[in-house]
């Protein structure tokens, strides 16, 4: 099982990596999964939750689709990654 730390780190990266697009959880997820590690969707939704809470995501709903919320990297996420030593930039 993946480390929460590693995987909201995987998260982030992947967000950074798509900026200053949003993705769906679902391209979150297969992301996750090519790098090696499984997930369900309820721990993916909680973590996004918890990196929405803490201001290192930004989160939209789009209007034809409610369900299919949308996740981007924030700029206290990029600060993160950056302070980190993570960030691609």
């Amino acid at each position: 099982m993946i480390k929460r730390q590693h995987l909201r780190e995987v998260i982030l990266l992947q967000l950074e990596a798509a900026a200053p697009a949003f993705l769906p959880v679902d391209t979150l997820r297969t992301g996750i999964r090519h790098a090696g590690h499984e997930i369900t969707d309820r721990i993916l939704r909680r973590e996004l939750a918890y990196l929405d809470d803490k201001k290192l995501i930004d989160s939209a709903l789009p209007d034809l689709d409610p369900a299919d919320k949308r996740y981007r990297l924030a700029a206290q996420g990029q600060d993160f990654l950056d302070a980190n030593g993570l960030s691609e930039s």
